[in-house]
């Protein structure tokens, strides 16, 4: 039940979790991760920017599988991803 990183295609320099939210930094601006969530997110964004849902990775954005919790992101022009999560659910 608790939130996780998993994997990333970059580097990862620090990554910071609390109850409603995960931030993480990567090495290369285009990164694409996988975390274990507890919760579906209300937002993702990279660099400040909010990042779509979307059906795949095949662009930047993010999916979320709610049976399994496993939250996929791409990001191709920042180093830092925020996942602010929905508290409690």
């Amino acid at each position: 039940g608790e939130n996780h990183l998993l994997h990333s295609s970059s580097v990862v320099r620090a990554v910071t979790y609390s109850a409603d939210s995960i931030t993480y930094d990567t090495f290369d601006a285009a990164s694409t991760e996988v975390l274990r969530v507890n919760s579906q997110p209300r937002s993702v964004s990279a660099g400040g920017l909010d990042l779509p849902q979307r059906a795949d990775v095949n662009a930047a954005g993010w999916t979320c599988d709610s049976a399994t919790g496993v939250l996929k992101v791409r990001h191709d022009s920042a180093t830092n991803v925020e996942v602010v999560l929905h508290a409690g659910v």
